[in-house]
């Protein structure tokens, strides 16, 4: 984010809860002209406690700052942060991708470690007997309706995970809590969310470069569990914990970030929770033991595999992970032949089996070249489309969801195989 342009204002504003004016809070406001969504804001002890925000028990608070000319706002909305300049009768609002409130507590000179925990998307239960559906803030609601006892398996998916740093412990938690009642949303009455924690041992040299490489290292970590769900997952909010031997705190930070909603495919059956427990275990463990070079050339490819798995449409679905597919071939390959050609000569070197996927007669045209039979067939619409645009789609959709499934087992297959795992031992790698 931080590059020439990015600007950091430092003042002091007056905290209004539901429009009352409660008191002043130093704030720091880290902006760039242009890049409007990646605005981040830091409140500095305000008179307002961090346990009633969470709990949501606020409907509006805000930070204004008043100038000669006009009032600066910062909405501080749960779930829904932004920003507000009106100067001379002209307003000018944006979205704030970040919100830090940090309070010190009595200091003392005991304290014992650090705790760190991380929230990432909430998904619902519902009381309808459709079992999901879909809400514009928070992504895909979920749950089990049984219809003779009319109640709601509260299901929970909790499991320690051991890693360089110390064991994170993920769990699931609930929280009733009412949404905005319309036609669609009526029968939403409950909020499942997860949290990933560790305990950091406090070092008071070396606290804060402790807590920055947790922080480097949860965001490693959100990006193989998005590898593993087909999604992009990110941490939606944290809280930072300095703690004494009693265990009372003497500072916390808690920061609440805008994240995407996971997208409208996400689900997971509850059958398969231990494998993909175990799968994830296996994930990080092999990252762990790799050189950074590898392990950063792999988070590379992840993310570009999120991408390709949150695209909206077929078409861009297709696009994205036939660039996954290049991705891999001039990473790891060296170019000498065909895309095709390179793509089979990669897999085969690495022994990794596609001939589930496509046919062994067409791998081995591939293979020898032979003249009209030796390009994937997926590479033949994606050429096609970007010559000829939409309209070479033409009766041929499942031909491209089908390509795009054997797109993605391959990116699957090629990225478990470098971590040492074979996918025939996980829940990844499979057509959907």
């Amino acid at each position: 984010m931080y590059d020439e342009f990015t600007k950091i204002e430092k003042n002091y504003g007056n905290v209004f809860i539901n429009g009352r004016d409660i008191g002043r809070s130093y704030y720091e406001f880290t902006y760039n002209p242009y890049k409007t969504n990646e605005m981040k804001i830091l409140l500095v002890n305000p008179p307002f406690s961090i346990i009633n925000y969470l709990n949501n028990d606020f409907t509006e608070v805000s930070v204004k700052i008043s100038f000669p000319n006009g009032v600066q706002t910062i909405q501080l909305n749960y779930k829904l942060f932004s920003y507000t300049l009106s100067n001379k009768g002209n307003t000018i609002s944006c979205p704030v991708e970040e919100v830090n409130i940090e309070h010190d507590m009595p200091c003392k000179k005991d304290e014992s470690f650090v705790y760190l925990g991380f929230f990432f998307p909430l998904t619902a239960v519902t009381n309808n007997c459709f079992d999901q559906i879909k809400h514009s803030d928070y992504g895909l609601m979920r749950g089990n309706y049984d219809v003779e006892t009319d109640k709601i398996d509260l299901r929970k998916e909790n499991f320690v995970i051991k890693t360089i740093l110390g064991e994170f412990k993920i769990s699931d938690t609930y929280e009733f809590f009412d949404l905005p009642s319309n036609e669609l949303y009526e029968l939403v009455t409950v909020l499942k969310q997860s949290i990933m924690c560790i305990k950091v041992p406090f070092d008071i040299n070396n606290f804060e470069t402790d807590i920055r490489n947790v922080l480097k290292y949860v965001e490693n970590l959100f990006t193989l569990l998005s590898f593993l769900e087909r999604d992009r997952i990110n941490w939606t909010s944290s809280h930072i914990r300095i703690l004494n031997h009693e265990e009372n705190y003497d500072k916390y930070i808690e920061t609440f970030r805008w994240c995407p909603p996971v997208n409208e495919n996400y689900y997971k059956a509850k059958n398969d929770f231990s494998k993909r427990k175990d799968t994830f275990t296996k994930i990080v463990h092999s990252f762990d033991l790799m050189e950074v070079g590898e392990r950063n050339s792999l988070l590379d490819l992840i993310k570009n595999m999120e991408i390709a798995n949150c695209a909206s449409t077929i078409e861009t679905q297709m696009i994205h992970w036939h660039s996954c597919l290049d991705f891999f071939r001039k990473k790891y390959h060296k170019k000498s032949n065909s895309f095709s050609k390179d793509l089979i000569d990669l897999l085969d070197k690495n022994k990794i089996c596609i001939n589930d996927l496509i046919p062994e007669e067409i791998l081995g045209d591939i293979r020898n070249k032979v003249k009209n039979k030796s390009t994937f067939s997926f590479t033949q619409l994606r050429n096609a489309y970007i010559h000829d645009g939409f309209d070479s789609f033409e009766g041929q959709y499942e031909k491209v969801m089908e390509g795009n499934n054997i797109m993605r087992c391959i990116c699957e297959r090629y990225i478990l195989n470098c971590f040492g795992i074979s996918f025939s031992d996980t829940v990844l790698g499979y057509p959907k």
